[in-house]
């Protein structure tokens, strides 16, 4: 049931009703990102996260599991990489989560000042062989589009380790994992 119907009845309690379960739990899940986002000092690694976040909660079925543990702030000169990076993984979990029902999106940030830790997970419908997941022959649109790209920016710059690996399962599907830690030391 929408709000037209309500609103051309005079339903009052009907829109009360209506904005409890709906729009309220959306607008304290914005408050909390807002207040989350404020913890990334970077703008363009912070409005990444917010239109990522934005598309996620639109997502039906999905379970958004986004958290900001410490400030980060990260080092200019890493900057771009780690928006690169980061958006390959976005992208691809959007990829495998596309017409999944009951899917798990987890963006994890964790800052110190030793490291920022980085962790975007989520299901997969099929079973994924990571052995063969940076080889050439990965079809675009499937997890291993531009990972090999992440490899490259890793192997390219001590300050970035990358993992990659299952952990788990939600829903009946196997949560895959993206971790990435940038030392600041």
């Amino acid at each position: 049931e929408g709000l037209s119907p309500l609103i051309r009845e005079g339903d009052r309690l009907g829109l009360r009703q209506y904005f409890e379960r709906y729009i309220t739990p959306i607008h304290r899940q914005h408050i909390d990102h807002s207040k989350q986002l404020s913890r990334v000092q970077n703008t363009i690694i912070r409005n990444l996260l917010d239109v990522a976040l934005g598309q996620a909660e639109t997502w039906e079925g999905l379970t958004l599991d986004f958290a900001i543990n410490g400030d980060l702030h990260i080092p200019a000169d890493l900057e771009l990489l780690l928006f690169e990076t980061m958006s390959i993984f976005l992208d691809n979990a959007r990829n495998a989560l596309q017409g999944h029902i009951d899917g798990l999106l987890r963006i994890h940030f964790t800052g110190t000042a030793e490291a920022i830790t980085i962790i975007i997970a989520n299901t997969v419908a099929d079973s994924i062989d990571i052995s063969k997941l940076y080889s050439t022959s990965q079809r675009r649109g499937a997890h291993g589009h531009g990972l090999k790209r992440v490899r490259e920016i890793v192997l390219h710059h001590a300050a970035l380790e990358h993992y990659t690996y299952l952990a788990g399962q939600f829903g009946g599907h196997p949560i895959f994992v993206q971790h990435l830690k940038v030392s600041l030391q």
